[in-house]
């Protein structure tokens, strides 16, 4: 029995990555696509609450849903797909997600609530400047290496974030997150009639990137992989001043 991969997005439906890469995993997987109907990237772990939650069938393993990426594994995984899926697949999505990124990308984030669930699951990007299906080649061919890997030798929930450059040397580098802290800034736009517009900008995380991380190696033209966990805990605070909290400390 082939194995079930449950594919989502943060580009919706009609994403060309997403399409192609469905494509490809049909000839060895049985796959369910529950993707948003519109585009939502930058959604990280936005969920709908508090209203209808809503999705149109497109085919008897197909979903467009009118919500976020972390809705759409939500919706496959309760819902949608009768039995548990071995695989979350988020992508390929049109852009890179490398270091802080990860904490803004609807893509991680959908790929985050699979693992979540305790679902083997993968985040996957290609850095393109153009949503055309024959681009994402060498992203396609490098999710199915993946994929098959994470498939036949993780047997517990894992989280794996997949990018590939446009200028592919050929080669893979398994490599940790940057962490450099990037802001948002806000930038701001006087329109002819007056009127000011303000739109949010992040600058690059390729920008001086880290030795040995996976900004560093993408730029170098490899696909990086990394294992990611977010563990929410910090140990090292909690270590510093578990003292002052604890009632032992004195006045």
């Amino acid at each position: 029995m082939k194995k079930k991969i449950l594919l989502v997005n943060d580009d919706g439906i009609y994403a060309g990555g997403l399409q192609i890469l469905a494509e490809s995993l049909r000839k060895k997987y049985n796959v369910f696509i529950v993707a948003p109907l519109q585009q939502q990237s930058g959604k990280s772990f936005s969920m709908t609450l508090g209203k209808e939650l809503t999705y149109k069938e497109l085919d008897a393993q197909t979903f467009a849903v009118q919500g976020t990426p972390l809705d759409c594994v939500n919706l496959g995984v309760n819902l949608l797909v009768k039995e548990k899926p071995d695989m979350i697949v988020s992508g390929i999505n049109l852009g890179v997600n490398l270091g802080r990124d990860v904490f803004y990308s609807g893509t991680v984030s959908a790929a985050y609530c699979g693992y979540l669930m305790g679902i083997r699951s993968l985040a996957n990007s290609a850095f393109l400047s153009r949503d055309v299906r024959n681009d994402y080649l060498d992203a396609v061919k490098n999710s199915l290496k993946i994929i098959d890997y994470i498939l036949e030798n993780e047997s517990s929930s894992c989280l794996y974030n997949l990018n590939t450059p446009r200028n592919f040397n050929g080669k893979f580098k398994f490599c940790r997150v940057d962490d450099k802290i990037i802001s948002p800034k806000i930038c701001k736009e006087r329109q002819p009639e007056g009127r000011e517009t303000y739109w949010t900008e992040v600058t690059s995380v390729l920008k001086n990137p880290q030795k040995d991380s996976d900004c560093y190696y993408f730029s170098q033209g490899y696909s990086t992989l990394s294992p990611l966990c977010f563990n929410t805990f910090n140990k090292e605070e909690f270590d510093k001043n578990k003292i002052l909290f604890d009632g032992n400390h004195e006045e």
